[in-house]
């Protein structure tokens, strides 16, 4: 998790060392307090920032919002019907 937009040198070290592809900001959190209280919790987030590339993350977020937006539109659709009729144990 962050709590930038921005790159820094701690965020690269801690995403190569976990082979990680994201830096996510506000699920992280929720996650953190859902599994304090053994509730289950599921996240669908849309990336609208490319830590990879070289350049402004407020003009890329604002470059990618609509896009992102959208894809995410789209898949909570697909979510909502792949958990209907199913229990937490099927999703286990």
């Amino acid at each position: 998790t962050g709590s930038s937009l921005e790159k820094s040198d701690k965020d690269i070290l801690v995403i190569n060392q976990f082979n990680a592809v994201a830096k996510e900001m506000e699920a992280a959190g929720i996650a953190w307090v859902a599994m304090l209280f053994k509730v289950p919790m599921m996240a669908l987030k849309s990336i609208t920032n490319l830590l990879d590339e070289d350049n402004q993350s407020e003009q890329e977020f604002i470059k990618n919002l609509a896009f992102a937006s959208l894809c995410l539109q789209n898949k909570i659709l697909e979510l909502v019907d792949y958990l209907q009729n199913k229990s937490l144990e099927d999703l286990a």
